[in-house]
């Protein structure tokens, strides 16, 4: 169901997406918003607007049944959302390329020099004004949203309660830096998942399309539920492939959460796994070198952290797929989201696990 949704609703969502940010963006500089433009445009698939969609025909029990054009601008927010927080990140961490693309601090910092190789601080100050300019948009469309207005005030407090909750999960990211991976559960770092990213990726964007539909709260709150358990797995898979990068036949070589030793589900584990001292003093750093780095990752091969992670995802996996069944949704969203974790989660366990048997 996953490539048949894509397949059927990315290229319409992407147009129809273009010509809105088009029509929509004016900070001031046609530059920015040319390079802003070119930025939000990198997605191949669009799955937060198509699961906004999704959302508002909830009902439905048949993929033809759905209409492929004239979407509620509604399901461009968790796009937006997405930029807003992804630009904020990438000054932060000081990203330079991400996709192979250069993030957008750091092309609008190569606007003012092109000869650059890093960010400058104007290039970061543009961004983050940017980021901040583009706030308002996302909150003009559920205020314009062709629906009473009781439900476009759920639709701004779900607005706002996501950008409160992701940034404060970010804070405790940054927080977590300074405490020992061996003294934070792997509890701590679902939860911080849950916060940072798995609302914003997946059960926001589905919750705005419930509400926007008039769906039963009870409804709204259990797929939130599956959700977000769904997006905190997500992101485990998310760490496994920066750091098994050759496991996946693509470029996220980038080795920065081990480099930076960042509080992931992986180290964590690690730190409570390893029974190698040379490996416990370089997880009580700030940071490693390439070779560091290297052998921690061979350390997580060694000690079999994979297959213990891998069972603990497969775990919480398992048990979502009966939650699945017992949702009041049609058939088309039943089987979305069970493809989510199919092939979002433990496809991609699969593949690592057998590169390394």
């Amino acid at each position: 169901m996953l490539q048949n949704v894509f397949d059927t609703f990315s290229s319409s969502v992407a147009s129809e997406y273009r010509d809105y940010i088009a029509n929509t963006i004016d900070s001031g500089s046609v530059d920015i918003n040319g390079l802003y433009s070119q930025y939000t445009s990198l997605d191949v698939f669009y799955p937060r607007p198509i699961l906004t969609y999704l959302g508002t025909q909830y009902k439905a029990n048949n993929l033809s049944d759905i209409s492929t054009s004239k979407f509620p601008p509604i399901i461009f927010i968790p796009q937006i959302v997405r930029d807003f927080l992804a630009i904020h990140d990438d000054v932060i961490d000081e990203d330079l390329i991400k996709f192979n693309t250069d993030t957008l601090p750091f092309a609008i910092s190569k606007l003012y020099d092109s000869k650059l190789d890093n960010m400058s601080t104007k290039g970061k100050n543009l961004s983050i004004l940017f980021a901040d300019y583009i706030i308002p948009i996302i909150y003009n469309i559920a205020y314009q949203a062709e629906c009473d207005k009781d439900t476009r005030l759920e639709l701004i407090n779900a607005i706002n309660r996501v950008l409160l909750k992701t940034n404060v999960g970010q804070i405790k990211e940054l927080e977590l830096e300074q405490v020992m991976p061996s003294s934070i559960s792997e509890s701590e770092i679902l939860e911080l998942y849950n916060k940072k990213a798995a609302d914003y990726c997946y059960a926001f964007p589905f919750e705005l399309g419930l509400i926007y539909a008039g769906a039963p709260m009870k409804l709204i709150d259990k797929s939130r539920e599956i959700l977000l358990k769904i997006g905190a797995c997500s992101q485990v898979v998310n760490d496994i492939e920066g750091v098994f990068f050759e496991s996946y036949g693509d470029e996220r070589d980038t080795f920065s959460d081990l480099l930076e030793l960042r509080r992931t589900y992986l180290l964590v584990k690690l730190s409570k796994m390893s029974s190698n001292e040379t490996v416990q003093k370089m997880l009580e750093k700030n940071r490693l070198n390439y070779s560091e780095a290297q052998s921690i990752k061979e350390e997580m091969i060694n000690c079999n952290l994979l297959e213990s992670v891998c069972a603990d995802i497969k775990k919480i996996c398992s048990e979502l797929y009966h939650c699945i069944d017992d949702l009041s949704l049609g058939n088309v969203l039943k089987d979305y989201i069970q493809d989510l974790i199919r092939i979002r989660v433990l496809d991609n366990l699969e593949k690592v696990s057998k590169s390394i048997r």
